[in-house]
């Protein structure tokens, strides 16, 4: 094979994720995409990782600690995957329900440098934050930390501004794309120095680096033909047991999701019909 013919073979879209310490189980593609490779990134053994590659953590974000590690794999795809023209985040909690092909040709020809969800329910960073700093799990320091880094955006960011909130599990880039590099770089800076959360800052980030950005007016968190959002498992349960149970749990949302999408469709099928 010549190398013009195997750089012509080679994958141009890698779906990746990223599970460290063991907080969520790998969950296998219920469809994949002959066309796509699956890269699972982790710090530990993942022998049941059915249809994920396992590649270890690389090498910038081994000495990080396991938060730092996650957002780190999550914000530089472009240097993790530097073969590759297109990447697909997930979380780890997140579940392949269809091959991606629609989603994936539909951003593509958008020519975005990156894909991003609907928030289910909040449209702006002065809501998010809102939302946060009523919230139990965040120490009193931590919301400090949240207002602060929202009043420094609301000079940049004047309501109206028209960059919405996203939620971040699912983010799809073009790796080719003008200012990714520095826009994800700044993103990085923002969440090390900042909050620690991602989607305070990534709006802020957009408008920044003027990011072109293509937008799915949908959450995956309802019911969707491409993706289910399990619970994080968190390995604190541990066991073959709980484990088992969890991938059932799974199997289950998979299926009502699928019987949800079918009836929604045949809804609408009736309507257009009528």
């Amino acid at each position: 094979m010549t190398p013009s013919s195997s750089s012509s073979d080679r994958p141009r879209v890698v779906v990746y994720t990223a599970i460290i310490d063991d907080y969520d189980l790998p969950l296998p593609p219920r469809q994949s995409d002959p066309d796509v490779d699956y890269i699972l990134l982790s710090n530990t053994p993942m022998p049941k990782a059915r249809g994920w590659t396992v590649r270890p953590i690389p090498e910038p974000a081994r000495d990080l600690t396991s938060g730092d590690t996650n957002r780190w794999c999550k914000m530089f795809a472009h240097e993790i995957f530097p073969e590759y023209g297109y990447s697909v985040y997930l979380d780890g909690n997140i579940r392949i329900v269809s091959n991606l092909k629609a989603l994936r040709d539909e951003f593509i020809a958008s020519h975005a440098a990156i894909g991003l969800f609907k928030h289910p329910t909040r449209s702006t960073i002065d809501e998010e934050c809102t939302e946060l700093c009523a919230s139990p799990r965040f120490s009193p320091e931590e919301k400090a930390a949240m207002l602060a880094q929202l009043n420094r955006y609301r000079g940049d960011m004047p309501t109206g501004c028209g960059v919405p909130l996203s939620e971040n599990s699912i983010i799809f880039r073009n790796h080719r794309a003008t200012n990714l590099a520095p826009a994800m770089q700044l993103w990085w800076e923002e969440y090390r120095h900042n909050s620690k959360r991602d989607q305070l800052a990534l709006p802020w980030v957009l408008r920044k680096v003027d990011l072109s950005v293509h937008r799915w007016d949908w959450s995956f968190r309802h019911p969707n033909p491409h993706f289910i959002r399990m619970p994080h498992f968190s390995g604190r349960s541990g066991g073959a047991f709980s484990a088992a149970r969890y991938y059932l749990s799974m199997h289950r949302k998979t299926l009502r999701n699928q019987v949800r999408c079918y009836l929604s469709n045949r809804r609408k099928t009736r309507a257009t019909d009528a």
